[in-house]
């Protein structure tokens, strides 16, 4: 059976779905060819972070949620604060939270407001860091790589948007092999959560109001999404809803066969690459 296209109410729209001008690292911005977080493109000339001549746009549908909160368990509504930019991403990508804004909100009255703030500004203090280290730049070089072979040596914006979106993944993947019992942890957190709360919360600090963001959250841990990265067959699936989304051409049968390799890879390096994870929000 092939791949279906989950082109559902939430996050149907399709599009770039790019980081915040704030999580483009340095590096990044040195890149020949930087204009904005909007296009960024990278150079093929051999350095860790460069890939290829294409603009990148930022997966922010599949990403590492797992990596972000499994530090802030104790805290839920913290720990779901840490998913609110990825999850904008998802269910409307006109709706940003910025640091400057959220910082006005760390000292709220209302105690969850601030949690969902502290994590949501943690989350960008942590892939400002995650993206600018070279464990990461190495491992989705690689992954890169791996995909262009893959595809028939595809010089185009696929390769270089898996090698980001696998380095993610397959790092919350490495986390829950490593530790079953913390992805069950993370969803029991968000059962104890109210969305409504969460989502008027990002609604005080967000650029404009979204009334989206609670029904996401309740879906996303209805179907346990994260629960998928651990099969090949599965995470092959929800990878072309991805490429289904942001329109990109749908990944062959085929490419089940170069995740076991990913999987080993991204695992050897998840210690350098959580380095300094949780990073210091007062950075960003």
């Amino acid at each position: 059976m092939g791949p279906v296209c989950d082109n559902g109410a939430i996050g149907s729209k399709g599009g770039w779905l790019p980081v915040e001008e704030e999580c483009a690292t340095a590096s990044q911005k040195q890149c020949r060819g930087y204009s904005s977080w909007k296009t960024l493109l990278l150079r093929s000339s051999g350095t860790p972070e460069s890939y290829f001549d294409y603009p990148i746009p930022f997966p922010r549908l599949l990403m590492n949620y797992l990596a972000h909160a499994i530090p802030f368990l104790d805290d839920p509504y913290f720990a779901a604060g840490t998913g609110v930019p990825d999850w904008l991403g998802v269910v409307d990508r006109k709706v940003r939270v910025r640091s400057k804004q959220i910082r006005d909100f760390l000292d709220d009255p209302d105690p969850q407001v601030a949690a969902v703030a502290g994590g949501a500004l943690q989350h960008i203090a942590d892939d400002r860091h995650f993206h600018a280290t070279r464990a990461f730049a190495e491992s989705s070089l690689a992954m890169t790589v791996m995909a262009r072979d893959c595809l028939d040596g595809e010089k185009g914006l696929r390769p270089a948007f898996l090698g980001h979106l696998l380095v993610e993944v397959l790092l919350d993947a490495a986390l829950t092999a490593e530790d079953p019992t913390q992805l069950d942890a993370y969803h029991a957190v968000l059962e104890t959560i109210d969305p409504d709360r969460v989502q008027a919360a990002v609604n005080r600090m967000a650029t404009r109001p979204t009334d989206r963001l609670a029904a996401l959250i309740r879906e996303f841990s209805r179907l346990r999404i994260l629960s998928d990265y651990a099969e090949d067959g599965k995470l092959w699936v929800r990878m072309n809803q991805v490429m289904c989304r942001v329109g990109l051409a749908e990944l062959p049968e085929r490419f089940v066969d170069v995740l076991p390799g990913a999987r080993q890879m991204v695992a050897a390096r998840r210690v350098e690459l959580l380095e300094g994870i949780p990073s210091d929000p007062s950075a960003v």
